[in-house]
This record gives C-alpha cells, sequence and structure tokens, in this order.
C-alpha cells in the first residue's frame, strides 16, 4: 500500500480504490482486491459495479457467502448494466440468473455473447421460444430462437395472414447447443402480431404497441375527478374504490376506474356492478396499457374540475378529498397536492423514504385526524408530488397537459408531470395536515427494480438536477417539524424500554443495545442527548413511532415537555448510559419515571487512561510512563464521577456492565451494590498461527483509538515488520491513519458484519482501539473467530487470558503500548514459522 499516494489523496480517493481492487483482481492478489474494494463499497457512495468488484474478489479470496451477497446486491442496484448481467448470468442462483436472462433478452442493443449465456438459461429453464422485433428503417426486424428439434410456424397477423415454416440459419451467432435461431425481416404495415406456434400451440408472440382507444364522453360533469387505475388485488381496490365513493357528495366528484387488462374475473364482475349502478365510470383497456397511458384515457373525458390521480391500493379517510380541494386554494401557483402516508415515498411518516406496513382502516383515520390536529393547513414544498395520491389543481392541469408516456409500464411518469408543472410556475406540495394510508404496490414482481433503474436513467437524462435537488431535500428534511407535530400528539400505546444515551460512544452502545432486543420483548426507545445543541430526540425502533421527535433542552419548558410526553408511555423501565454531559434536570427526572438501571458500557468515568507520551525514551522499560501513568480514581474529576455511580448505586439503582472487563471494575468498586452478571463469552483456544494481519476496533471515531492506531503503524515501520494493521470502523481522520501505509480503514461497518468482515481481510489477532471501552465487542468477535486478542486489562491479572493472548496495561501510553504489541506479533509470527520448519523437516 506504500506506493499508492492516491489512496490518501481525498480528492480522487474513490477511484484510486476502484483501480487498486481492479489491479489486484487482475494479479489474483484476492486479499488485497478484497481489502481496496471493501472499503470503496463502505463510503456512502458505491455503485453496482462497485459491488460486482468486491463480490468477484471476495469469491477469488474463498469467500462465497461475501461474493453472492454483493452480487445480489449489484443486481438490485442496477439490473440494466451488461457487466451486473454476465457476472449473475455466470455466478448467481437461478432466481437471480432468471431475472439477469430476461433483463438481458430485453435489451435491444445486448451484446451477442451475454444473450447467448441468457437465452442458454432461459431454455434450460423450459421456454419453448422466443420472438424479439422492432422497427427499423421501416422493416420489422429482429430474431427468433427455439428449442432444436421442433420446427415452428411464423404466423404474421394480418390481412389475409401468412404463415412461414422457419427454418434454423446454420451459422446464426445465438444458435447453440440445443438452441435453433433465425433473423427475421417483415413488412410491418398492417401488421397486429406474430406468432410462434409449435404443434398447434402459441409459444411466442409479439405485438405492437398498443394504442389507447378514444374513451367515452363522461355522463356528467364534477368539480373533482378522482381517477384510479386497477389491475389486481381485488381486497385492496375494493377497500380503496369503497372509501374514495364514500366521500364523492361533500366534493362534487365523480371515480374514474380504468381497468388495465385486470386478468382478476372477480374484480372484474364488480366494477361492472358498480359501473352499472351509476357509482363510477369505468373504462377498459383492451391490453395492458401501464399507469400513465391508463391515467391519460381517463383524463381524456374529465372536462373541468380538479383531478386526483389515486393508486387502487390507497386507503383515503373520510373527508381528505374535501380538505386537499380546500388546500388547493391556499395560494394560486399551489398546482399539485400529496399528503403524508405510511408509504409516500418523500412524505412518508414516521420515517421519510421508508416504507411502513398499512395501518388498519381505523388507524388511518385515527393518524389522518391526528395529522390535521398537529399541522392543520400546513403546506411544505417538494421536489416532486407523489403519484400514489397526487391532487392536480385544473389551472395546473390544463398547463401541463396529460402524464408522459416515455416511461412505459410505469414509475417516474407522476415526477416529470410535477417538474414540468414547477417549469410552469406551479408549486408542489405536502399537505401535512391530511393523511392518507398506501400499501404499496406489487405489480411488477422481478421486473420492478430493472423499470425504476431504466425509468430513472431516462429521467436523470431529461432533468438531470433533479437527484441533486432530492438529495438535499432529504438531508434538510423540511418535513420533520410536521412529522414531529404528529408524533408529539401521539403517543404509542405500546410499551417501550426508555434507553437514555449522550451522543458519541454511548449512543452507539445504546443503538446497539436496541437493536439486541427480542421480538415479545418491550420495544426500545432512545433518548440521544446532543450536548453541543443541547437537544434531545426520541427514536422508536425501525417503523415505529416516534422517528421525529426533538426537545430543546435549553430552557425549562423543555424539560417539562419531554418529561410529559415520556409520562404518558407505558414505560417497563429505564437504562442510563450514564455521561456527564447529561444535563442534571433529566438525570433528575427519570427516577421519576420507572424503574433506573445504570448502564456500565466503558471505564473512562471510573479510570482517566493516561495522555498521550510522545516523547517517551524509555521503550524497553516495561512499566508505565512516570508522565503518563494515573491510578484508578487520583484526581477530582474522576473522584467526583466515582462518587455519582456511588450514591447511585447506594439509592438502589441496578448496575449492569456490558461486559466481564467492567463486571470486575464495578464489583470492585461497589460492593453493596446490585451488579448484574455480563454476557457470558464462551471459552475457546486462539488458532497458533499469527502475526500477519492485525484487526483494530474502532467502533467510534475517537482520537486514543486514531493515536493508537498510528503509533501501531509507525512501531511496525520502525521495525521493518511486514504485518497489516485494519481498522474495522472509522477513524477522526481516515487519510491521516493510512497515511503510514500499513494500515487499511474499512469505513463503517455494522456489527453483525464483523466475524464475516475478519475473515475476508484474512485477521489473524484482534485488539481495541479504546483502553477504556468495547471489551465485549472484542471479546465476542475474537470467540466467534477464534482469534487471539490484545486488550488492555483492568483487572491486574485477576481475569484469565489465553496463553497465546496479550494483556496489556492500560497506564502504558501509546508508544510503549504499540512495542508490546509489535513484540507479540513477532513473537507469533515466529512461533508460526518455526512450526512450519518443523513440519517440513518432519
Amino acid at each position: 500500500m506504500n506506493d499508492e499516494p492516491l489512496l490518501i489523496d481525498g480528492g480522487g480517493h474513490d477511484e484510486a480504490l476502484a483501480r487498486l481492487a481492479a489491479e489486484r483482481l487482475r494479479r489474483g492478489d484476492f486479499a488485497s482486491a478484497f481489502r481496496f474494494a471493501d472499503r470503496r463499497c463502505r463510503l456512502g457512495a458505491a455503485d453496482a459495479l462497485d459491488f460486482l468488484l468486491r463480490s468477484e474478489s471476495a469469491r477469488g479470496a474463498g469467500l462465497e457467502a461475501l461474493a453472492r451477497a454483493d452480487l445480489v446486491r449489484a443486481l438490485d442496484l442496477d439490473p440494466t448494466h451488461r457487466a451486473v448481467l454476465r457476472f449473475v448470468l455466470q455466478w448467481g442462483h437461478r432466481d437471480e440468473k432468471l431475472i439477469a436472462a430476461r433483463a438481458a433478452i430485453d435489451d435491444p442493443a445486448c451484446g451477442l455473447d451475454l444473450l447467448r449465456l441468457a437465452l442458454a438459461e432461459v431454455f434450460a429453464e423450459g421456454t419453448q421460444a422466443i420472438l424479439r422485433l422492432q422497427t427499423i428503417a421501416g422493416r420489422l426486424t429482429g430474431w427468433a430462437a427455439w428449442r432444436a428439434g421442433e420446427a415452428p410456424d411464423l404466423l404474421e397477423r394480418r390481412d389475409p395472414c401468412a404463415t412461414t415454416l422457419l427454418a434454423p440459419a446454420p451459422q446464426h451467432p445465438l444458435r447453440q447447443e440445443g438452441v435453433e435461431a433465425v433473423d427475421l425481416s417483415l413488412d410491418p404495415e398492417g401488421i397486429a402480431g406474430v406468432t410462434l406456434r409449435c404443434y398447434g400451440r402459441d409459444v411466442a408472440s409479439w405485438e405492437p404497441a398498443p394504442e389507447a382507444p378514444a374513451a367515452a364522453r363522461a355522463t356528467q360533469s364534477a368539480r373533482l375527478w378522482v381517477i384510479v387505475p386497477v389491475y389486481e388485488d381485488f381486497a385492496a381496490t375494493r377497500a380503496c374504490l369503497t372509501a374514495a365513493m364514500a366521500q364523492l357528495d361533500e366534493v362534487g366528484g365523480r371515480v374514474v376506474v380504468v381497468d388495465d387488462a385486470s386478468p382478476n374475473a372477480a374484480l372484474s364482475g364488480w366494477l361492472d356492478i358498480n359501473a352499472a349502478s351509476g357509482r363510477l365510470e369505468l373504462i377498459r383497456n383492451p391490453e395492458n396499457l401501464g399507469f400513465a397511458a391508463s391515467v391519460n384515457r381517463a383524463l381524456s373525458i374529465c372536462d373541468g374540475g380538479d383531478v386526483i390521480l389515486l393508486n387502487a391500493d390507497a386507503l383515503p379517510p373520510r373527508g381528505v378529498f374535501a380538505r386537499l380541494a380546500a388546500l388547493s386554494r391556499a395560494a394560486p401557483d399551489v398546482g399539485a397536492l400529496t399528503p403524508l402516508s405510511n408509504n409516500g415515498e418523500t412524505c412518508s411518516f414516521p420515517i421519510p423514504n421508508a416504507c411502513s406496513p398499512l395501518p388498519a382502516e381505523r388507524e388511518v383515520a385515527r393518524l389522518d385526524a391526528l395529522a390535521r390536529q398537529a399541522n392543520g393547513d400546513l403546506l411544505i414544498d417538494l421536489p416532486n408530488g407523489i403519484g400514489f395520491c397526487l391532487y392536480i389543481t385544473r389551472a395546473c392541469l390544463d398547463a401541463v397537459g396529460p402524464l408522459p408516456e416515455v416511461y412505459g409500464r410505469g414509475y417516474y411518469e407522476d415526477v416529470e408531470f410535477c417538474l414540468r408543472a414547477r417549469e410552469k410556475g406551479f408549486r408542489t406540495v405536502c399537505a401535512a395536515g391530511v393523511y392518507v394510508g398506501h400499501a404499496g404496490s406489487l405489480s411488477f414482481g422481478a421486473e420492478k427494480r430493472r423499470l425504476v433503474v431504466r425509468n430513472m436513467q431516462a429521467l436523470r437524462s431529461r432533468f438531470p438536477g433533479h437527484e441533486a435537488e432530492c438529495a438535499a431535500f432529504l438531508r434538510a428534511d423540511p418535513l420533520n417539524r410536521a412529522r414531529a407535530a404528529l408524533e408529539r400528539l401521539d403517543a404509542p400505546l405500546r410499551p417501550f424500554r426508555l434507553i437514555v444515551a449522550a451522543l458519541g460512544a454511548d449512543a452507539a452502545d445504546a443503538e446497539a443495545e436496541a437493536a439486541g432486543f427480542a421480538a415479545d420483548a418491550p420495544a426500545p426507545l432512545i433518548c440521544r442527548y446532543d450536548p453541543q445543541r443541547r437537544l434531545a430526540t426520541l427514536r422508536g425502533p425501525a417503523g415505529v413511532s416516534p422517528q421525529s421527535l426533538e426537545f430543546d433542552l435549553s430552557e425549562p419548558r423543555g424539560f417539562d415537555a419531554l418529561g410529559k410526553w415520556l409520562v404518558r408511555l407505558r414505560l417497563t423501565g429505564i437504562t442510563l448510559f450514564f455521561s456527564h454531559a447529561l444535563p442534571a434536570p433529566l438525570l433528575a427526572m427519570l427516577p421519576r419515571l420507572g424503574e433506573l438501571e445504570l448502564a456500565i458500557a466503558g471505564l473512562e468515568w471510573f479510570a482517566r487512561p493516561p495522555r498521550p507520551e510522545r516523547t517517551c525514551q524509555h521503550l524497553a522499560d516495561a512499566q508505565p510512563c512516570p508522565a503518563c501513568a494515573h491510578a484508578l480514581s487520583d484526581c477530582p474529576d474522576t473522584a467526583q464521577r466515582l462518587r455519582f455511580w456511588q450514591e447511585a448505586a447506594g439509592a438502589g439503582a441496578t448496575l449492569r456492565p456490558l461486559d466481564q472487563m467492567t463486571a470486575y471494575v464495578a464489583r470492585r468498586l461497589f460492593p453493596q451494590a446490585r451488579v448484574l452478571s455480563p454476557p457470558d463469552v464462551a471459552a475457546f483456544a486462539p488458532q497458533a498461527e499469527g502475526g500477519r494481519v492485525l484487526g483494530l476496533l474502532s467502533p467510534q471515531p475517537e482520537a486514543g483509538a486514531d493515536a493508537l492506531a498510528l503509533a501501531l503503524a509507525h512501531a511496525l515501520r520502525r521495525r521493518g515488520d511486514p504485518a497489516l494493521l485494519v481498522v474495522f470502523g472509522a477513524c477522526l481522520d481516515d487519510f491521516a491513519a493510512m497515511a503510514p501505509g500499513n494500515v487499511l480503514v474499512t469505513g463503517p461497518v455494522e456489527e453483525a458484519q464483523l466475524p464475516d468482515l475478519v475473515a475476508a481481510h484474512g485477521v489473524t489477532e484482534l485488539m481495541s482501539g479504546s483502553r477504556t471501552r468495547h471489551f465485549g465487542r472484542l471479546d465476542a468477535l475474537a470467540a466467534a473467530c477464534r482469534l487471539p486478542r490484545a486488550s488492555f486489562d483492568w483487572s491486574s491479572g485477576a481475569l484469565p487470558f489465553h496463553s497465546a493472548e496479550l494483556a496489556l496495561d492500560p497506564r502504558l501510553c501509546d508508544r510503549k503500548t504499540a512495542e508490546r504489541v509489535a513484540d507479540w506479533l513477532a513473537a507469533r509470527r515466529a512461533m508460526d514459522s518455526e512450526a512450519r520448519a518443523r513440519n517440513e523437516s518432519a
């Protein structure tokens, strides 16, 4: 890594990582390729090719599970990229291979080699024939492929019909074992379709893009038209239309349903009955036209009046249409409105851009009432409206025209409509006082992601600045105050356990604790305190409210508001990660809310680690440097912290250490307190080989971990030691940490990923970058990977260490610590070499 200057150049870092990974992959150095590709994938802007690169690196290193996971991720990110399709067809499992094969076959510009792989896959799965045609230079050209041994007929559906027996082309590039093929060139004039038949059965067909037939005029005018294209899911569609029809009278509205060639006979029959009774206008497409074309057919009969585009799986509560109509008149430039929803992309509640389950109908109505109470007539500008429930004023519709049909069967036509409306001077807004349920369509199945990616590329080319605007909107999150206002009125009824922590390492430990809650346990509710902004935030588990609540604790009324909201909850108890950064009124409030438990995540409140000593002149001396060493509780600051814990323990609070080391210290300092047992890590025998790659845990960036990493790197460099240091997590300054040339910082890592990642990086020893925290994580990871650890021993030898492990005096300065660790690595490598020599001589 020393000869790679771009690796620590912030401007070209991403490109350097991708280039280095590709170069190492070509050389067959799969371990190095994986390290570079892995960091690239953790930097937040990785694309499908980055994950593909990591997948191939992992496969070369024999890490099949990681390789498969990344291959699936690459396909999910971009199921249209031909390089991704090629590797999926080579290495993917059956379902992924079929998705990739169909995507390649549907790509008119797909290369022959890739097309051959795709055809082999679909024919192996039982496909009998494939027909692909397109109009080029006045001819209908393309190709047909079929299973070898069969003799298909080509039927041109025109007046009169023409039938031709297809003969395979012996030299056709798509011909391969079990597959015959031939090129086609037909006259498109008057042709209604083309069909391949084998033994009297239709096995493949092609039809020209259908033209939407003219729709009949509506039987009456309306002030509001509600347009609902339908296809499947009878139950959801019936619930949607029933809810919509129940509120038409108050707005002078009509529902226009477009049956987009539904295969569901029960749904079609129900629509016929309601159309015959006059409850709705029904348009039936002869063929499936997709969302945009269906909406445009309906728009053609809607003279005058505003329009709501409503998905068939939406659930609009009573009164929503009237309120949206009233809000549309709030200002003359309001053109399109979208309500809050459980599944409304940027307008989602409680988590933006996330899908939460559709609540029951009664719950949808309750949330709508709370939204109205919380936010009233509040309108917040959006980059674009969302088509699940999009209210469009007549002025906006007349100015913009129908939906664009360039996006085929779905996705992004509503976005382009809103962007064109903005070009005409109309605003697209979120009606934050309105809530509509939305199940979320699964109509396209495996094809959905490919349609999304393809149409996203089309939108990007037509509106190149929109993606950046959406990213800026999500970062600023102007809808946060609207979601928070709703949450303040809506204290959840489920039982919670409150977890309180200040931002930083304690908050990370609190989140890890919350992630470990069992499904049948009370849900964790995390209260994070930001001492810089003096702000407390409340966050429930993923998908569970609250997600946006914030309380300003710079003044007493903020504490009052937080306390009143928490009192409404069914708290089963409180876990406090005590920090000096937490304000005293908050600490005083907590015992009144429920039974208090003090979590001991680290030892920094009981002991001061040494100050960095860069000028140590006695590295060979195993004793702590006199300028650095501090004993337990030897300064007023530390003693004051200890007194708080002693008072809390004396008041009956339960102490819960998160690991064996802190448990030992807690029992020593608080012999009278109730100290719970920490998680038990099973004993294990570490592997004997080592000394090559030291893994340094750094779950949270901190100055001490950076300093220790640099001390270790420089100690190894001074000795000419070839060992590599891999930091699992992030540093305060990744580039500074990697500057010595023998350090790689992976970037943020989820705890569940660590065992696989440790194996992938070829780690032979483990260590924590913190002297006072993360003992439990280190112990658990060492046990899971069966690797020896170097750990700071605050028990002075009372806790057991394996003979292959290194117990470090926590009072040693960084330089002395680094020298001890370097000695240990060298000794382990020497033992490994001696063992190999003995084996060879034997």
